[in-house]
């Protein structure tokens, strides 16, 4: 069995306080070795919500990443979270794996810049990506405006062992960009659920399920990505 060098958990769309609540308690009750936790935004509906959400993220023993979505308040989620692109280091041994959370409801062109200085100056390194709206079509929904701006952008500067994580579709889908770079979305934090696209696009998986989770994603000694859903509740 190939040997896991890295892993993450990835949420995305709880849309309130008590929903992060419950996956953060889910999280700190089943997993034991964690590089980081991420959350691909709409962590809340509501301003006076973000506080409550910082609180929520706060007993976890993992660094948390989060990404605004389009439904949080951007003072809200400043004032608790801190501002975006932003970049951690989160493992150096065996590999080198770094953290970018981009805020995708923004201009893209600063923050592509900021992405690929930072692939310059560690091309050796693994990259995960954070935003909220995903570069790919998943669950029934075509590419927005938004979303296709950020594909074109990544798209000339991913590569094929680089990650992204995303949200906002509420459902679980998985593609690849042209260069290669995988995309995960997860979307199972909160009761709503979007259907998926019938047919699917090519080389793409679209699920909706019916109970909360989250996806734990692992970087192999092969250097390939793998994930699972980890369900709770309905």
């Amino acid at each position: 069995m190939l040997e896991i060098v890295f892993m993450l958990l990835a949420i995305g769309d709880t849309h309130a306080p008590l929903f992060l609540e419950r996956a953060v308690s889910e999280m700190n009750r089943t997993e034991i070795s964690v590089d980081v936790v991420v959350h691909a935004g709409d962590l809340t509906e509501f301003p006076e919500q973000m506080a409550g959400a910082h609180r929520a993220s706060a007993s976890l023993p993992w660094l948390f990443v989060p990404v605004p979505g389009n439904h949080d308040d951007l003072e809200a989620f400043t004032r608790n979270f801190g501002w975006t692109p932003r970049s951690w280091v989160v493992r150096e041994e065996p590999e080198r794996v770094i953290v970018v959370a981009l805020d995708s409801n923004r201009r893209t062109e600063a923050q592509l810049e900021f992405l690929s200085r930072k692939i310059l100056m560690d091309e050796e390194a693994f990259f995960v990506i954070v935003l909220h709206h995903p570069p790919v079509p998943c669950s029934g929904v075509l590419l927005s405006g938004t979303s296709r701006r950020w594909r074109e952008g990544l798209e000339g500067m991913l590569r094929s062992k680089d990650l992204v994580i995303a949200g906002h579709g509420h459902a679980e889908c998985s593609a690849r960009l042209e260069c290669g770079a995988l995309v995960l979305m997860t979307a199972l934090g909160c009761r709503k659920r979007y259907p998926c696209a019938d047919p699917q696009p090519a080389g793409s998986s679209c699920a909706s399920p019916r109970k909360y989770g989250y996806l734990r994603v692992h970087l192999l000694e092969s250097e390939e990505w793998t994930w699972e859903r980890v369900s709770y509740g309905s």
